[in-house]
């Protein structure tokens, strides 16, 4: 077995000891993780909607279980049955603080993109991939929200202000505004 010499992804060595610790705690988050102390999905939420795990379309196939948890809190471990094809599963028995970090983490990891190496690929090999304009907007805005997020855990207390430091402004200011994304009408003005 051999890596493909052309996989878009890549991994720097931050990530892949975050990666190599991650899998020491909780094992294989790649398929479908479910978590017998909650009875959540915690790994594979959107592939069990996809196999309608809670409506039952599916058939879970258990192939081995142990009589206690493993070092990473498995229990059980087998497969979906979906439309005549098999994906893992695992049952864990996680207290919620560790299911949480498991539900982030199954997310998170994984490497970053050689953007470089993703533009040799055929553009409608891309597109049926799913690397259109919506996925683009998605880590957009993804990105974004990280970034206030992220600065707004760093902004200290704001400072007393007084009436002093602000300034005098003409009262015939444009108030009337139209938002530049989405197009919605709005005025500031006051009254």
């Amino acid at each position: 077995m051999r890596k493909k010499p052309n996989n878009p992804r890549t991994i720097s060595k931050t990530e892949y000891a975050r990666l190599q610790a991650d899998l020491e705690e909780y094992g294989d988050l790649g398929g479908i993780v479910h978590n017998a102390t909650t009875g959540n999905l915690v790994g594979g939420n959107q592939r069990a909607s996809v196999f309608d795990l809670v409506g039952k379309g599916a058939e879970i196939v258990i192939t081995e279980e142990h009589a206690t948890p493993t070092r990473t809190g498995e229990t059980a471990r087998g497969y979906v049955v979906w439309k005549g094809e098999r994906y893992d599963y695992r049952r864990v028995s996680w207290d919620t603080v560790k299911e949480d970090a498991a539900c982030l983490v199954a997310n998170l990891r994984g490497g970053s993109w050689d953007w470089d190496m993703l533009v040799g690929f055929d553009d409608n090999l891309l597109r049926s991939a799913g690397f259109d304009a919506d996925l683009l907007k998605v880590w957009n805005d993804d990105g974004a929200n990280l970034a206030l997020m992220l600065r707004a855990a760093e902004e200290e207390p704001l400072a007393a202000v007084s009436s002093d430091d602000f300034k005098e402004y003409d009262e015939n200011i444009e108030t009337e505004h139209v938002c530049p994304k989405c197009g919605y009408h709005f005025s500031g003005a006051m009254g």
